[in-house]
């Protein structure tokens, strides 16, 4: 008996959408990121930085966080500075 092959369920993002849709209607949310040190954890809070979702302040070992690829944004322990 041949096994007919399952259907992918729709994978929508639309709830995050409007999520991140609703928090770009308020400002910016001061957010302490703990321990960034791969470069998904670090990715994840620029990308929401660049957004203007959040005003990060990274904490971790001093020198352990990867370093983030050359851009127009210059970034500080104090967050976005430009």
């Amino acid at each position: 008996m041949p096994i007919s092959p399952v259907a992918e369920p729709a994978q929508t993002h639309a709830k995050y959408d409007r999520l991140i849709a609703d928090a770009k209607q308020v400002p910016p949310a001061t957010t302490i990121v703990v321990h960034p040190c791969d470069e998904t954890s670090l990715r994840g809070a620029a990308d929401a930085a660049t957004a203007r979702i959040i005003i990060p302040t990274l904490v971790g070992p001093k020198g352990k966080s990867p370093r983030p690829a050359p851009s127009t944004t210059t970034w500080s322990r104090a967050g976005r500075t430009r």
